[in-house]
């Protein structure tokens, strides 16, 4: 994986884990081919305007992802914002407001799902305890492995 250049015609990075090319075109809209993995993203504010769609989308499918999660581990939260880490996928607040950095949509779904339902464990205990490993065991029985990924794939962090 290399880090975008300044001119992203061409540069191929990760969404949902599957390879995903962006062509700069002339228009005002952004478009997502999903079956050819090509975003056709306009010339003006390419990379700002990117990154607005990039949150955007993450913000929709987190939020899904978080409700149907939190329903099957009979848990609740208040919140699901979007932000902008570079150096946290997810976190959980005290009063169970979860963030998530729009650069996780780099990642593979089930590493996604891996996160959330971390996260939601984090309304049941607000540590890193065995019980709280136990509860996201619970939902991914290979969560080491899954959280060895995210490690192992940090560089992801830096792309835009």
């Amino acid at each position: 994986m290399q880090l975008p250049p300044e001119n992203l015609d061409g540069y191929t990075f990760l969404l949902l884990g599957a390879k995903c090319q962006i062509r700069l075109v002339d228009g005002r809209n952004i478009t997502f081919d999903e079956g050819a993995g090509i975003i056709g993203l306009p010339r003006k504010n390419a990379r700002d305007r990117l990154v607005k769609w990039l949150k955007e989308n993450a913000k929709r499918i987190f939020t899904i992802v978080t409700e149907r999660k939190a329903a099957e581990m009979q848990t609740s939260f208040h919140s699901v914002t979007i932000t902008s880490a570079k150096s946290k996928w997810g976190s959980c607040s005290y009063d169970n407001k979860l963030r998530y950095t729009f650069r996780l949509l780099y990642a593979p779904k089930e590493i996604i799902e891996y996160v959330v339902v971390h996260e939601l464990a984090h309304t049941k205990h607000k540590n890193h305890s065995p019980r709280f490993w136990a509860e996201v065991a619970k939902y991914v029985p290979d969560w080491k492995t899954k959280r060895q990924w995210l490690k192992t794939n940090g560089i992801l962090m830096e792309i835009f």
